[in-house]
């Protein structure tokens, strides 16, 4: 063995070896830690730096455990509500989530607050005027005036209006906007990662449901076409279901709760029903058949959520390549 990972502390530690893991295990053990504990983990997580693999290795060998990684190791806010979403409620997730990102939201629009004045008012002259109004409003006074006074008259005018009337904007949107300047504005490498900004967002996107997904990437193809059917190919709900081939769901529906199930098909066409019910098990399938021909005042919260439950199985299975979403 090597000497001990003495850089890393002991919540790096628990942080690194829960990413080793696959997620419903690391999910299982996160039930077992207490709130303060999941957020401890939460913040290392999400600003783990790159762990080599001789370095896990190390790590594994100090906990005498019998696995490996074979690639490096580095964290994201991504890999850590990933993490979470396996152990614990939405709400929970969201609230844990949001007590983490806030004091980083912060810093990354005071780091945009010190950007160069005529590169930021180059950048949002290309913007759609509202997201130029959008992040006006969130960095600093002294900032947001010396860019509006380099903003053609015109454009400065739109976007001076829009930020009296500006609404409150959901974190997705937020997530992406603040995506797009980290990368073009502070990275020094444009455009060099676009494609994992995509995946990042796409990753967001997913969680949210149908209709508000088709917004905001109407909202983004109105000024970046390309981006937005980038974005739309990695793409998954509930509803793509019926696209997935005969033996990807036969997998995917071998993965997912009876429960789960019933409550995803209230509300759902003939067609769609039958389509899923063809995928189940003669057990399974006579199970879900009663309970929904029984099923009264069932909530669309909770429909939602079952829903999003079997979108994000077919991304996890997909993701482990236990099956293809895009088949052709």
């Amino acid at each position: 063995m090597g000497p001990p990972v003495s850089w890393l502390r002991g919540v790096d530690k628990v942080a690194a070896l829960l990413l080793t893991m696959n997620k419903s295990d690391a999910g299982r053990l996160l039930k077992h830690f207490n709130p303060q504990e999941l957020k401890d983990i939460t913040r290392s997580i999400s600003n783990l730096r790159e762990i080599s693999p001789d370095v896990v290795q190390r790590l594994v060998d100090e906990f005498a455990a019998d696995f490996s990684s074979g690639t490096n190791l580095v964290g994201s806010t991504g890999d850590a509500e990933k993490l979470l979403a396996e152990a614990l409620p939405a709400e929970q997730v969201s609230e844990l989530m949001s007590d983490v990102l806030g004091s980083s939201n912060q810093s990354l629009w005071d780091q945009i607050s010190r950007v160069a004045e005529d590169d930021l008012a180059n950048y949002l002259a290309g913007e759609h005027p509202q997201t130029a109004a959008l992040v006006l409003s969130k960095i600093s006074p002294i900032a947001a005036a010396g860019v509006l006074r380099q903003l053609p008259e015109g454009l400065r005018n739109d976007v001076s209006f829009r930020m009296l009337e500006i609404q409150p904007v959901s974190d997705a949107a937020l997530r992406l906007i603040g995506l797009g300047l980290q990368q073009d504005l502070l990275s020094g490498t444009p455009g060099k990662s676009a494609g994992k900004a995509n995946t990042q967002f796409a990753d967001i996107m997913n969680r949210l449901e149908r209709d508000q997904m088709e917004g905001i990437l109407q909202t983004i193809a109105e000024t970046r076409p390309e981006q937005a059917q980038a974005i739309r190919n990695q793409l998954f709900s509930f509803e793509d279901v019926t696209k997935l081939s005969t033996k990807a769901r036969l997998i995917l529906f071998e993965k997912v709760p009876v429960e789960t199930v019933i409550l995803a098909l209230n509300d759902t066409e003939a067609s769609f029903k039958e389509l899923i019910l063809s995928s189940l098990s003669s057990r399974a399938k006579r199970m879900v058949e009663q309970e929904l021909a029984s099923a009264q005042g069932v909530s669309k919260k909770d429909i939602a959520q079952a829903r999003r439950k079997i979108a994000e199985t077919v991304l996890a299975l997909a993701e482990r390549n236990e099956l293809e979403i895009h088949s052709e």
